[in-house]
């Protein structure tokens, strides 16, 4: 059920999108298609002419765009420049060689459509990741299934999910890096894993940064409550930091290596502001939590007022989240405070399993909390120091995406009562059926 949802309401969206979405849907094609033919995209690249094809067949979903591609016959000669190419190969490499696949077999019509179809596999694969993940905390069935179906209430997540876009991958590699941090801490996993998904998850897109941010900072909280791994737990922050800055740090180098014009030649440079002010970094905070609430520009999700009210609902929920789990990691003899009788008894009666995950949630509370607050800040200065980013300012909330499966970790934490956890599957429930009205 939790891999196949998501399958089905980004099958719908493809089926009802055909357009190529503004948030360089165009340009991520591109590179998935030149780089399953094996052309990794350079800075200065033009676009290939099957892009451009696509382009004058299918137009961008922008008010103000005019195709300069004919849809029949040969285009003129491609004069557009490629912005992917600051993007690592890995995701386009792994979409286009499948997209190539299911086109081959007659399971899309065209790369495109297959494209976009393994885009929905990417999202039903964070989904189970998520799944996989809450049962390391031992979450009940009920709650696990909530909370990875959760992230299709944001129209941003199901969105990326049915375009071809690699901001999908936030959320299958934070939720797998997690997960396997978790496995970690309680001894299951080994610190080569921790290097391996790091790297993984950045040269997937280099923005998943703020996954592995998540899971060092709980490591490092975990490793002030346990003295006695303490080192265990400080050698995996430490490894989960230095593979994810060495995998950035090795793409940005391949990028100028390969350039065939300088950074600061590229047309776009001149276009964005590379200002560092105080000013930049405090308004970014406020858009960026939580990260799903931006809307995709486009009608079929800007125009509609129960969208803008779900996006609100899940907003508050996310946002609550970590303090919620901070409160479930209060000391037994705190949380009698607010109980009554009956409740006090059924504290009680909690298993060993559940009373070890509460030690765990105020740090996942905590971590959570910091790295949704400075993801902004960190995009800002980002912007302003590299040669290969063009943000404007605030910095779209969707490139802090991996910070997500924390989120819905901590919304876990609070729905371990079983009232709670009843109360969030009907509100994933309405969540989910409002989001098919809407591609019906």
């Amino acid at each position: 059920i939790v891999f196949v949802i998501p399958l089905l309401l980004s099958g719908l969206h493809i089926a009802t999108y055909e357009k190529l979405s503004p948030i360089d849907e165009w340009a991520h094609l591109d590179s998935a298609f030149q780089t399953s033919h094996g052309h990794i995209v350079r800075r200065g690249d033009v676009l290939d002419v099957a892009t451009t094809r696509v382009i004058g067949c299918r137009s961008i979903d922008s008010p103000s765009f005019v195709s300069p591609y004919p849809c029949e016959g040969d285009p003129t000669a491609a004069i557009e420049t490629s912005t992917a190419y600051m993007h690592p190969p890995l995701y386009y490499a792994i979409t286009g060689l499948a997209a190539r696949l299911l086109t081959s077999v007659g399971l899309a019509g065209g790369f495109l459509t297959g494209a976009r179809i393994v885009n929905g596999v990417w999202l039903a694969a964070g989904a189970l990741l998520i799944f996989l993940m809450l049962g390391e905390l031992h979450a009940s069935r009920l709650v696990r299934a909530s909370c990875s179906l959760l992230p299709l209430l944001a129209p941003m997540v199901l969105f990326q999910g049915s375009t071809v876009t690699n901001d999908v991958t936030a959320i299958p590699s934070a939720a797998a890096a997690l997960w396997l941090t978790l496995r970690y801490d309680n001894r299951k996993t080994h610190s080569w894993v921790l290097a391996a998904v790091a790297i993984a998850s950045v040269w997937l897109r280099t923005t998943n940064v703020f996954g592995i941010a998540v899971c060092a900072v709980y490591l490092s909280i975990r490793a002030l409550q346990d003295p006695h791994r303490r080192r265990r737990l400080l050698r995996g922050a430490l490894i989960l930091i230095a593979s994810a800055g060495i995998a950035a740090a090795v793409w940005l180098v391949v990028i100028d290596q390969i350039a065939l014009v300088p950074a600061a030649a590229f047309r776009l440079r001149p276009l964005f502001s590379q200002r560092l002010t105080w000013h930049d970094l405090i308004v970014s905070i406020a858009p960026m939590v939580p990260p799903t609430g931006a809307l995709p520009d486009v009608t079929m999700w800007s125009g509609r007022d129960i969208v803008q009210l779900q996006v609100a609902a899940v907003g508050w929920l996310l946002v609550s989240a970590p303090f919620m789990a901070m409160l479930e990691a209060l000391p037994q003899s705190d949380q009698r405070r607010f109980q009554t009788t009956a409740e006090t008894a059924r504290s009680d009666e909690r298993t060993a399993a559940q009373d070890v995950g509460t030690t765990s949630g105020l740090a996942i509370g905590i971590a959570t909390a910091l790295v949704a607050i400075l993801a902004g800040p960190a995009l800002v200065i980002i912007n302003a120091v590299s040669s290969d980013s063009y943000l404007g300012s605030p910095p779209p909330a969707r490139l802090a995406m991996s910070v997500v499966p924390a989120l819905v970790v901590c919304v876990a934490f609070g729905a371990r009562r079983r009232h709670a956890a009843c109360a969030l599957a009907l509100f994933v429930a309405a969540g989910l059926i409002s989001a098919a009205t809407v591609l019906l």
